[in-house]
């Protein structure tokens, strides 16, 4: 079928995810930070017991958590792949037609999912 299209944009879809992953992380950690110097202020202000062993491991997976959910629910799709690809390296929407047109019986249809495919199989990420 569409095999060396597919695996292109597997590979495409994993390093976006893995990109995702990564700023979802930075911006999580950079919150966590600003809780956590928030908390030692007050702490240190009102003389408060909050920093706990329990608090501590709490907001953490909180945090991850977090984090894992924002990742797992923005994950892209493979139009939104597709459309990046296509951005990226100046193929005029080759991945992105072929995939809206791959189940068509049209022979014009076919004929721009078979060019697109021979392109795939050409193109380097």
């Amino acid at each position: 079928m569409l095999k060396a299209l597919e695996g292109k944009l597997r590979r495409v879809w994993f390093r976006c995810s893995i990109n995702l992953l990564l700023k979802h992380t930075g911006r999580a950690l950079t919150a966590a930070g600003i809780v956590a110097v928030l908390t030692v202020l007050t702490e240190r202000l009102l003389a408060l017991s909050i920093i706990n062993s329990l608090t501590a491991w709490s907001f953490g997976g909180v945090v991850t958590a977090l984090t894992l959910l924002l990742w797992l629910f923005r994950q892209p799709s493979r139009m939104q792949v597709s459309l990046l690809l296509d951005e990226r390296l100046r193929l005029h929407e080759r991945f992105s037609t072929t995939l809206a047109l791959a189940d068509s019986k049209d022979p014009f249809a076919n004929a721009a999912c078979s060019e697109a495919r021979e392109t795939a199989r050409r193109v380097s990420l």
